[in-house]
């Protein structure tokens, strides 16, 4: 999120740093998953599964409950 004119904006990446030790805390309001451009018609009480590619090779498939914006 950055602040432009008194306004917070969200902004789009591609990728997040997590330093060795650390952790990256997903949730409403900091740093969250927005799915745009679905084909699928998702609901609030399904589950998408999210592939994390790591630098290190290693990769992770995670089931993330789908929630509103608001």
């Amino acid at each position: 999120t950055v602040l432009e004119n008194g306004v917070a904006k969200m902004r789009e990446t591609s990728s997040l740093t997590i330093e060795t030790g650390q952790q990256l805390i997903m949730k409403p309001g900091g740093y969250h998953l927005m799915l745009m451009g679905s084909k699928a018609d998702l609901g609030k009480n399904d589950q998408v599964v999210v592939v994390w590619n790591f630098d290190n090779g290693a990769v992770v498939k995670t089931k993330l409950p789908m929630r509103s914006a608001r």
